[in-house]
């Protein structure tokens, strides 16, 4: 479902399409600071991207993975 325990900071997500036969990598930029430490995006297989939900869905994955409901489901960010 994700990444957890991802430190702070400006990171670079990077991802490419099985479709496309991983020639094209696309991305975007996050940033996780104190005040934003819960990001949350959809892929939309439409637009082959990840995508903002609308607020509400936002809202509920934010109050859910701030109680830690999501834990057994997220894999711990690689430091090395």
């Amino acid at each position: 479902m994700g990444v957890k325990l991802i430190p702070l900071g400006s990171h670079y997500i990077s991802y490419s399409l099985e479709e496309e036969k991983h020639m094209f990598k696309l991305g975007f930029f996050m940033e996780i600071n104190e005040k934003k430490r819960v990001v949350v995006r959809k892929w939309s297989p439409d637009y082959q991207d990840f995508v903002p939900l609308p607020v509400e869905e936002t809202d509920r994955y934010v109050s859910g993975a701030n109680n830690r409901e999501f834990d057994v489901f997220l894999g711990p960010y690689p430091y090395q």
